[in-house]
Parts: C-alpha cells; structure tokens; sequence
C-alpha cells in the first residue's frame, strides 16, 4: 500500500480532528457458534487455540472457513513454545570438529517458526496495525490515554 498509513482514531481525537460521522462502526460478535479445533491439533498447539479461539471468534475473525489456518498458526505457536524449551535446555549453537560454532537445528526451526507466525498474525487482528487494517474497534482496550479522550485529564 503506498502513501500514508491511516491514523488510529485515538490519534484522530488527541488531534481533535476526529469526527463521528467517518468513525469506524463497532462490529457485532458472530451469529453461528465457535467452531471446534481439528482433531490432529495437540499439546501446546490445542493450549493456544483453547487461550486465543474464543477472542478472534467474538472478533468475527474466525468461522469454518479459515478453521485450517487458525489452527496452522496455533500449531505452530505451539512449535514454538516447544523449540525454546529445547534451545533453553541444548543451547541455540554447537561446536563442529573444526571448532566452528553453528546454530543447532532447533534454534533455526524457532527463528523459522516466529517469522511465519509472525507472517500470519496480523490476519487474526493479533497486532495493532492488523486491526486497524482491517478496521477493527472491538473490543474497544483502555489506554493511559483513554481517561485524557473521555475528557476525565
């Protein structure tokens, strides 16, 4: 996308150029019920979906149509709750024979794991910048700010 990047409507009201009538409307939460995790979801993955389904479905961001890539993004937040377990216990580098260090494995696989996971997240709204893109304002987050925009400061 070229030009300049919209502004958030906090910012649209700090600079009281906010205007009711252009605010992004709040979405309603969905009409037909959360749908169930894949069966091959499991251990970590299966805990992120169990933590993070409910909020992306009230955000109208999850139905039976993009289940499989959900769960791929869950899946591999549980990767990377794995990978760091073993980096934390082996170590991110090794020796060779030569007495060269290198990257292991596992701490390649997790560099490679939080890029896609990265990659995917703003799909989700799981970023600011994704839910803005996507014109998200719910559910509306408190802010040091928020009292100041209220008129309470």
């Amino acid at each position: 996308m070229r030009g300049r990047q919209p502004e958030t409507e906090e910012i649209r009201q700090l600079r009281r150029t906010w205007r009711n009538d252009r605010a992004r409307p709040a979405i309603d939460g969905p009409d037909e019920p959360m749908p169930d995790p894949p069966a091959w979801l499991d251990g970590a993955g299966l805990e992120y979906w169990k933590a993070t389904a409910p909020i992306v479905w009230e955000m109208g961001l999850l139905d039976e149509s993009n289940v499989m890539l959900f769960a791929v993004l869950c899946n591999t937040a549980g990767m990377i709750l794995d990978l760091q377990g073993i980096v934390k216990r082996d170590g991110a580098t090794y020796l060779t024979p030569r007495g060269i260090e290198r990257y292991t494995t596992a701490w390649r696989e997790l560099k490679w794991s939080q890029k896609f996971f990265m990659q995917l997240s703003p799909d989700f709204g799981f970023t600011p910048r994704g839910r803005e893109r996507m014109g998200l304002t719910w559910p509306k987050e408190k802010t040091t700010v928020s009292p100041l925009l209220e008129g309470r400061g």
